[in-house]
């Protein structure tokens, strides 16, 4: 194994060996018997163990990658050496990175690089790396008739292994010990215009992934390499620099020491729509807005005076259309007179990508905030729901205590109601911040709202005028149950108060319709939404309208502009719709009402909803002499649960975690006949403990409680299956028809 890889080998080892992963994957150089290095992937995994759990044997394969890995190298080599060439100054730096690649992917130690005289066809060596000074001195120039520059001229690539370096005593004297040379033609268009010369006193040959790099790497260079010698030309004259300028797409002035436009290049022309004769002798204030001439000029000065080094005033093309820039002005010489050379690039497209990261800065920190937001919200939910459990069930079975009459069971019973209460308003929070999302079925979006239609009417105030326009034939929505009625209500409940005592007009439309990409940027969302058909509510008042503040957090939870204890009702619409993959468009300006559309993807046809079984259909009794053994790691829902149980006739073994509970299980699976787990505890969790009890017990029956709704926490990867999901919290009737299922 290569000495660099063997760290990196030995630490996925030691991560597998210790369990922390299950299987050992790692990409390696291994050493070949003929000296070269290949790469394998190296994935295995240990078969057996000794008592003390320590690994005895490892089984596995090695896939020899090299191919792959060469191929990597080298789209990286010339990706890296096309940054380099990019930002070459000179033609020396653009030479000195193609030799540097070279060397470095052929893993050669030395090297020239020399380029054909197009006067005398001399091939002469134009940056050499690793070489001895001695030797530099012999073989910087080769005249056109020598041996050298002509198997140049041929075009092809020479390599030379060790054995056949004696017999190329013209071509290689004073190789100073090379045993391994390669010479590679650079081409440009049909011509050679030089060679890249790389040499080893190490290694005896050039394998064929090295040959391959350096031919890439000598045609990829080609083009730079003449490019580079272009522009070291053009700066020799003025007419070659004009002919430079005009290749470039930034605006080029050459001014007078008192501003005068000397001479632009084409660009100029070409962008702001004058004509060279235009713009010649005249004062380059012409092209900036007439109000900022004094502001330019200031800048110019200071510019000139080192104090700053752009200046970002716009220009004026000939129609008055403005153009952001940023220029940069330095003193020169022109003609043999000292000029001022301003040099303007238009950042129209870099102001836009500004503009746009901005934007997206700002969608990503009110995400960021919603985020936060839904975490504590769920915090909070997940814990009320287990003190509610307490409080519920504790309140049920007081109130089994008691007669069934009296004040104290009235004050009781209010207090149950209260706490169903809350549950539900658990439940809504839970379902903003996607933690409860309830069973989704399809349905006709307009057939939805025009049941729900006469409940809209009933809560509608006297003062505000509702009209509706209803679709017919809509495609079909998927949505969590009851979703288009907690929706509808809630949008229409913020409509009639966004319109306050003073009354108004509220509109209520559905349909459907073709959104584009442009038009769904808008949409407050989960993922950015694709275009196509959307099934839409839209909700529309003629109230006071909201600010882009006010809109920016509309659908955060505990956020209104309402009196204080409001804020939920469009958190709830907005965990709807996210959990039907769908947004919000929300249109709205100071002073000129609101609209509010939800868009919802279409579901294809309508599902028949399934009859839901009745609430007073008789229960499967209990056993009630049976044990079940109870997990719950919330002390107080644990001792209500236990109540519950002896309630309904079991014998109760309780445990505080799932650790306890399989041990537990362990000591005593032959009293147990069935299992109430919480799905969510510190370290096992409920699916954990299911799997198991079952490999204790084969088929004992198992209840999985959980906060979540059974669509979101049912894992159908899982071997084990629980019996029955219980809803948290719940009340004594549910957990009784739950171990009526399982222990009938």
């Amino acid at each position: 194994c290569h000495p660099d890889d063997l760290k990196k080998s030995d630490e996925r080892l030691k991560k597998h060996f210790a369990g922390q992963a299950d299987y050992y994957d790692c990409e390696t150089r291994l050493k070949h018997k003929d000296g070269t290095w290949i790469w394998v992937q190296n994935r295995g995994q240990v078969m057996e163990r000794d008592g003390e759990g320590k690994p005895v044997r490892l089984t596995g394969t090695l896939i020899d990658i090299t191919d792959r890995k060469h191929f990597e190298e080298l789209d990286q080599a010339e990706r890296d050496l096309g940054m380099a060439l990019s930002r070459s100054r000179s033609l020396a730096e653009t030479l000195a990175g193609s030799l540097e690649a070279a060397i470095r992917v052929s893993g050669m130690d030395c090297g020239g690089l020399y380029l054909i005289n197009e006067q005398d066809e001399s091939l002469n060596l134009a940056a050499h790396q690793g070489l001895s000074e001695t030797f530099v001195r012999q073989v910087e120039r080769y005249a056109v008739d020598t041996a050298a520059t002509r198997l140049v001229l041929k075009g092809e690539p020479i390599y030379i292994s060790s054995p056949e370096i004696s017999i190329q005593e013209d071509f290689l004297r004073g190789v100073e010990g090379l045993s391994a040379l390669g010479v590679i033609p650079i081409h440009y268009q049909d011509r050679v215009v030089g060679c890249l010369n790389v040499g080893s006193h190490g290694a005896d040959q050039i394998d064929r992934f090295s040959r391959q790099a350096l031919e890439r790497i000598a045609l990829f260079s080609g083009s730079f390499i003449v490019q580079a010698q272009q522009e070291e030309k053009l700066r020799q004259s003025r007419q070659d620099l004009k002919t430079l300028l005009n290749t470039i797409q930034d605006l080029l002035f050459i001014l007078d020491l008192g501003g005068n436009i000397i001479h632009c290049n084409n660009a100029v022309v070409d962008l702001l729509g004058y004509s060279y004769e235009e713009l010649h002798g005249k004062t380059v204030l012409m092209v900036h807005p007439e109000e900022r001439h004094e502001e330019a000029k200031g800048v110019i000065q200071a510019m000139l005076a080192g104090d700053t080094e752009s200046c970002h005033i716009p220009v004026q093309t000939k129609e008055g259309r403005l153009i952001p820039v940023e220029t940069k002005v330095k003193k020169g010489r022109w003609g043999g007179q000292e000029v001022l050379i301003g040099i303007t690039r238009d950042i129209t497209e870099r102001t836009r990508a500004e503009e746009e990261r901005l934007e997206w800065e700002r969608h990503l920190l009110a995400a960021q905030k919603r985020e936060s937001l839904g975490t504590l919200a769920g915090a909070v939910a997940h814990r009320f729901n287990n003190l509610l459990g307490a409080l519920m069930g504790n309140l049920e079975l007081s109130l089994d205590d008691l007669s069934r009459e009296g004040e104290i069971r009235e004050n009781l019973t209010a207090a149950l109601e209260a706490t169903h209460q809350a549950a539900d308003l658990s439940r809504l929070m839970l379902t903003y911040v996607g933690q409860s999302v309830p069973g989704k079925s399809r349905v006709d979006l307009s057939r939805e709202v025009e049941r729900i239609m006469p409940l809209i009417k009933a809560s509608q105030p006297g003062k505000i005028r509702l009209t509706q326009a209803i679709a017919a034939g809509l495609p079909t929505v998927e949505v969590g149950a009851d979703g288009i009625r907690q929706i509808t209500i809630n949008l229409a409940a913020n409509a009639w108060e966004s319109l306050g005592g003073e009354g108004g007009e509220v509109s209520l439309t559905t349909g459907a319709a073709f959104f584009d990409e442009f038009y769904l940027r808008a949409a407050v969302s989960e993922e950015p939404l694709p275009s196509g058909t959307y099934v839409y509510l839209e909700i529309s008042d003629t109230g006071s309208g909201i600010t882009d503040e006010v809109r920016s957090r509309m659908f955060d939870p505990f956020f209104s502009t309402k009196f204080l204890g409001r804020g939920l009702g469009l958190a709830t619409v907005w965990g709807l719709v996210r959990a039907s993959r769908g947004g919000i468009v929300v249109d709205s300006e100071p002073g000129k009402g609101t609209t509010v559309r939800v868009l919802l993807p279409s579901a294809g046809t309508v599902e028949r909803p399934k009859p839901r079984p009745s609430k007073t259909a008789a229960l499967a009794e209990p056993q009630g002499s049976g044990t079940i053994l109870l997990v719950e790691d919330e002390e107080t829902v644990r001792r209500m649960s236990r109540t519950m149980l002896n309630r309904l006739g079991f014998r109760v073994l309780a445990a505080k975690d799932g650790e306890e509970a399989v041990a537990l299980f362990q000591t005593l699976s032959g009293e147990i006949d069935g299992v109430l787990t919480d799905l969510t505890m510190p370290g096992m969790s409920g699916w954990e403990v299911l799997e198991a009890v079952r490999v204790l017990k084969p088929g004992v029956p198992v209840i999985l409680a959980s906060g979540y709704e059974e669509a979101q926490v049912r894992d159908q990867n899982r071997k084990e299956q629980p019996q029955f999901f219980l809803h948290k919290p719940y009340r004594l009737d549910d957990l009784k028809e739950a171990l009526g299922k399982i222990m009938a």
